[in-house]
């Protein structure tokens, strides 16, 4: 499902996709099966994350119990209430020369309808609601950004990308490698499957390098933010492959 932004700016994705999940997801499908609670070591301790040449460092995380302080816009919020979210896991990232910057968003929902059901509201409501931007002196989202949502069982995953300046991506912008080095964090939930299913998940493979996420190191607390230093630069537009669990 697609759509295009019909206003922009700080807060707003330019445009908006989603895609459903996938059968390898399907052991963790109701919340039920997976009941641990999220924490943000286990999706964001890794320091780095990496696809292709672009490489994000860790600014900030923050876990909120009550999702509704992740978001802003009342529609969303009613939206989160219905499918039973009971926790809302956010990362802050950035480029080493500060260029780009990416924020993903983890949403632990009832089940994998409630999941499916969300994403397709996003469709409209990413229009005037969004999720909450994390807050770092070293990257902000500006005018133009892209926001994408992943059913992964029944988590629903948010990707929010963007040059930091608010510049509509050019040539050299490559925004499918910038969307997948943050979605590395979705490892995190593969590694539930492997865990519920007991067997080694095998979803599909994405575009580039896998098994890039560096082992974790000064990892931010819950549900403070914790920064970190800067990476080496990356060139960087986003894609609906899942990365690979290990």
């Amino acid at each position: 499902m697609q759509a295009s932004g019909e206003m922009s700016g700080e807060g707003l994705p330019a445009s908006f996709q989603s895609w459903p999940s996938v059968k390898e997801l399907a052991p963790i499908g109701d919340r039920k099966a997976d009941s641990a609670p999220l924490t943000v070591q286990e999706v964001f301790g890794a320091r780095t994350v990496t696809a292709g040449k672009v490489t994000l460092r860790r600014l900030a995380g923050r876990l909120d119990q009550a999702c509704t302080g992740a978001v802003w816009g009342a529609d969303l919020a009613d939206a989160l209430t219905e499918a039973g979210c009971s926790q809302a896991v956010r990362g802050l990232y950035a480029t080493a020369d500060g260029v780009y910057v990416a924020q993903y968003t983890l949403f632990n929902l009832a089940d994998v309808a409630a999941a499916e059901s969300l994403a397709k509201s996003l469709a409209s409501l990413y229009r005037g609601a969004w999720v909450q931007p994390l807050e770092s002196p070293r990257a902000k989202f500006g005018a133009y950004s892209e926001g994408n949502a992943y059913v992964l069982g029944h988590y629903l995953g948010v990707a929010w990308i963007g040059r930091a300046d608010g510049a509509e991506p050019g040539e050299k912008d490559d925004f499918i490698m910038l969307g997948l080095a943050v979605r590395e964090t979705e490892k995190a939930v593969f590694r539930r499957v492997v865990k519920v299913a007991g067997v080694p998940s095998d979803p599909a493979q994405p575009a580039g390098p896998a098994d890039t996420a560096q082992p974790a190191e000064e990892p931010p607390s819950d549900p403070g933010a914790s920064p970190t230093v800067s990476a080496p630069a990356a060139s960087t537009s986003a894609q609906p492959s899942v990365p690979a669990a290990r």
